[in-house]
């Protein structure tokens, strides 16, 4: 359904608050924008069914469904393009708007931008309720849309950052159901105000639209803007103070640093719609835009925006079509209920399918029963099968509100990485509403043309849909949205060949070649004959490697075997030329300090990647971790979990503020920090020790990297620019010794 919207993704980090007065009415007054908006979907289609509403704007359908009711095709009497355009012209308008409320919410203030869609709405109502022409009812529409617009990018993002974290998905939730209880409320009027004598009710029903405007407004005016809205524009002790009133306690410190913090990051993301069309993020956004196309030609917002023209077309009597509107929207509420409760136990996919099936079939139904029992000129609609097209309807209606409906805002919102959120969610509302615009602007015409046709053609849609989400679509039931890269489209059988790894190509080249594929962490290429058994894995969770199974080298890609039989000779030659050099065993070891003089934060956005790319690690060295305790630790991790940014169950985590490593083997160290964000804003680092080093060999019980307790080992300076040079007394000749034995052992030999 159109409208809605999502809000970025909490970390999952459980602050001190409580639930307090000043966050229960201000998340209801909030709310009242999606009443807002629902109401305004619902009000529509009622208004455009009444008789006095019809003759005054549009005499030209008053005289086909009243005067010449019986002449004509049943199917064509509503087909308008003036009366098309005052439903669609809302959606092109908040369309618009979108574009001028990002800004907005993010400079002004989401309360400030909800100020800005109350008074649109109430500018729109007051121009509807009292229009005298056609110019005058589109514009206040317009006015409406605009409000729209404003509301929907504003509302859910303040109820998200308003609310605790442990009810801020019921009320992300308490929006969507409270659009839905809108068009509920917009049908019941319509049944009333149809029975008003003197023709004046249609102004009643788009009058009443004032009463949720004017929450809004009024709303908006008494409650605070959003801690982290002010703190995004640098009113930090505002923040402070409104946070502590939110939260009712002072220990509000933790959650304020990090608000700080992410505002930060937030400010430092560059570029995010032109990192949105970047490869790795294909998957993300192919998804979340089908979504929204999907979601609207369900066929669903043509039965909202036109049920009770749809059900006088096929025969009802104007009473009997409201009252199956008003039906038809308390069935929508109550399966909206349904979703809050079975999203997160059945997951997204089964609801989808579920939903597909459900749909498919109560449309293909339908438009049997319609192609033989309503002709194009008469009403041959028994009552027995005008109550199983209601019920039909009903069926449509009440799959789309448990499915396509709230995970067609859902999905999207846990999908998107940090660095496009915010583009993403532009450009998922943006979809849904140009969406949304042409099915309104369509739909009577299509129902001219196609008939009951128009039936088969949205379930055609559905039929390719749940095709689409059976074989693209992943489940991110219960996945963090920090891990969605490693857990879900790295795993998926056709997304993940979108998906790049943090190493550059000639990185991996040189990796391979190492026997370290970063593409994976559980699979390495030994340089052997594949005859031999040359491949290893490293089990999830250690660091140890071990043999393939016989079965399991079929799992490894044939094609390297040839090019690894070459490199293997030649990587020998090296390697014996090397050990040849080490006979004299002179070594460098040098002291690091991660970050050089901005050392271990994330202020300044320092890229460690890129640092760690200039130095020159080696078996020996020394990595020095300076930092503030406060705010900062070090993590040692695996491959995995630096991916992913994972820091549950750390293999060594570091908390002094001046941290010392000593790296005893080649191959890749990782550290990342595990305080809650610091990771996915970058403070992580990647300590690549090259296999081949002049420093002494490491024992074989030897750690791969070793933290040095600073109390009993002092670091060694790290302002020294220079590494400092240690000449160790060697085994020169056992060296050589090893190294020929090594090189004649790993001769390649042809079977």
């Amino acid at each position: 359904m159109a409208g809605g919207g999502f809000t970025n993704g909490a970390a999952g980090v459980e602050f001190e608050a409580k639930i307090t007065p000043i966050v229960i009415i201000s998340c209801i007054m909030a709310a009242t924008g999606g009443l807002m908006f629902g109401y305004d979907v619902g009000v529509s289609g009622g208004v455009t069914s009444m008789a006095p509403f019809l003759k005054k704007f549009f005499p030209t359908v008053y005289k086909k469904t009243v005067e010449e009711k019986d002449l004509g095709s049943n199917y064509c009497k509503y087909d308008n393009q003036g009366l098309q355009l005052f439903t669609s012209s809302l959606y092109l308008a908040g369309l618009t708007a979108t574009f001028f409320a990002s800004y907005t919410t993010r400079r002004l203030g989401r309360r400030l931008t909800m100020l800005i869609a109350g008074f649109f709405f109430i500018c729109g109502v007051v121009l509807n309720a009292a229009a005298q022409d056609l110019a005058m009812l589109i514009v206040g529409r317009i006015l409406l849309g605009c409000g729209v617009g404003f509301a929907n990018q504003a509302v859910p993002v303040f109820l998200s950052e308003i609310a605790p974290s442990r009810i801020r998905g019921a009320l992300n939730i308490l929006f969507q159901l409270n659009v839905t209880i809108g068009i509920l409320f917009a049908n019941l009027v319509n049944y009333g105000t149809n029975k008003i004598k003197g023709g004046w009710g249609w102004r009643l029903s788009l009058g009443l639209a004032g009463i949720p405007a004017l929450l809004l407004t009024v709303g908006a005016l008494l409650v605070v803007d959003t801690p982290n809205s002010l703190i995004e524009r640098g009113r930090l002790e505002e923040g402070k103070t409104v946070l502590k009133k939110i939260r009712g306690t002072d220990n509000i410190e933790p959650e304020f640093l990090e608000l700080v913090e992410a505002s930060r990051v937030a400010k430092e993301v560059k570029h995010p719609f032109r990192n949105l069309l970047k490869r790795r993020n294909r998957p993300q956004i192919v998804i979340s835009i089908a979504l929204q196309i999907f979601q609207q030609f369900t066929g669903i917002n043509a039965i909202m925006f036109y049920a009770p023209v749809l059900f006088s077309t096929l025969g009802f009597g104007n009473d009997a079509a409201l009252y199956s509107s008003v039906i038809t929207g308390a069935v929508n509420v109550l399966s909206t209920v349904v979703s809050i409760y079975s999203v997160d136990k059945l997951g997204r996919r089964l609801l989808l399918l579920e939903a597909g099936v459900q749909m498919f079939l109560s449309q293909v139904v339908i438009a049997i029963i319609l192609g033989i029992k309503v002709k194009d000129d008469s009403n041959d609609l028994s009552k027995g099968f005008a109550v199983l097209v209601v019920v039909l309807v009903c069926t449509f209606v009440s799959s789309f509100a448990w499915s396509w409906g709230p995970l067609g805002w859902l999905i999207p919102s846990e999908t998107f990485p940090l660095e496009t959120r915010s583009a993403g969610q532009s450009v998922t509302v943006c979809v849904n509403l140009l969406f949304t615009f042409v099915i309104a602007q369509a739909f009577l015409s299509m129902l001219c043309h196609f008939k009951f046709g128009i039936f088969l053609f949205f379930s055609g849609w559905v039929f390719i849909m749940s095709f689409f989400v059976l074989f693209l679509l992943p489940e991110t039931k219960n996945i963090p949205i920090e891990e969605m890269t490693e857990r879900v489209w790295k795993q998926h059988w056709f997304w993940k060949r979108f998906i790049d790894d943090d190493y550059t190509a000639d990185e991996k080249v040189a990796n391979v070649s190492n026997g370290f594929d970063p593409a994976s962490s559980s699979i390495l290429h030994l340089p052997k004959p594949c005859s031999k058994k040359g491949y290893i894995k490293i089990p999830e969770g250690r660091e140890e490697p071990q043999l393939l199974k016989p079965q399991e080298k079929e799992k490894v890609i044939p094609n390297y075997c040839a090019e690894l039989v070459a490199m293997a000779f030649t990587e020998k030659a090296v390697v014996f030329l090397l050990m040849m050099m080490a006979a004299f065993q002179v070594s460098h070891a040098a002291v690091h300090k991660v970050g050089d003089s901005s050392a271990w934060t994330i202020i300044g956005n320092i890229d460690y990647r890129k640092w760690a790319a200039t130095k020159n690690f080696q078996v020996g060295d020394t990595i020095i971790f300076e930092y503030n305790a406060k705010f900062h630790n070090v993590m040692r991790v695996t491959h995995a979990m630096y991916k992913s940014c994972n820091a549950s169950s750390p293999l060594t985590t570091m908390t002094t503020g001046n941290d010392s490593v000593k790296i005893t083997n080649h191959g890749h160290h990782f550290f990342i920090c595990g305080v809650p964000g610091h990771c996915q804003a970058g403070q992580k680092v990647d300590i690549n020790v090259m296999k081949v080093s002049a420093a002494a060999a490491p024992t074989p019980t030897s750690a791969m990297a070793s933290p040095v307790p600073p109390a009993n080992v002092p670091a060694p300076s790290p302002n020294n620019a220079s590494p400092f040079i240690v000449v160790k007394g060697g085994f020169g000749f056992s060296t050589l010794a090893m190294a020929l034995l090594h090189f004649l052992l790993f001769l390649p030999i042809h079977d």
